[in-house]
């Protein structure tokens, strides 16, 4: 029998493996892989990276990158930036990805809460429909106790 080598992994395969892990990664928070990989790809990155140099580094249409860019802007983990002398838009990590993208986070859970909260004062709420309510009034309480407790902890870390 053949013993085989183990494979060693350079620098590009570890590149590539990381931008196509985050894809993955981020599809099961809900984005699509396509976000993943642009956010990989400008993790990544020391300089902004312009919107058609992300569609030709990832092999994907300037539709896709459009419609991801555009999410992950939304979530706060990158920035649209224009250079000087250049007509097409750049990308860039936000300064604080994470902070951003949970302080959005917090700022939804807090509506939600509040919608919960306004119901369960409701009086015809009775049985497992009260519970219902309680329990997600109660779940969002700690959900957003969670998330202003992990924010406080982000504004400690160094980027």
């Amino acid at each position: 029998m053949r013993k085989t080598r183990p494979s060693i992994k350079t620098p590009v395969d570890r590149r590539d493996e990381f931008i196509h892990g985050l894809g993955l990664e981020l599809e099961a928070e809900g984005f699509s892989p396509i976000a993943g990989r642009i956010l990989g790809l400008l993790i990544l990155s020391a300089d902004p990276i312009s919107f058609g140099d992300l569609a030709t580094q990832l092999d994907v249409s300037r539709a896709s990158v459009s419609q991801n860019t555009r999410l992950l802007v939304t979530a706060g983990a990158v920035k649209q930036v224009r250079l000087k002398g250049s007509n097409q838009m750049h990308f860039v990590m936000s300064e604080q990805p994470l902070h951003d993208t949970v302080s959005k986070r917090l700022e939804h859970l807090k509506r939600l809460k509040s919608l919960f909260e306004d119901v369960h004062q409701e009086k015809s709420l009775v049985g497992i429909t009260k519970d219902r309510i309680n329990y997600f009034r109660r779940a969002y309480d700690m959900s957003v106790a969670s998330a202003q407790d992990c924010l406080c902890r982000l504004n400690n870390l160094d980027f």
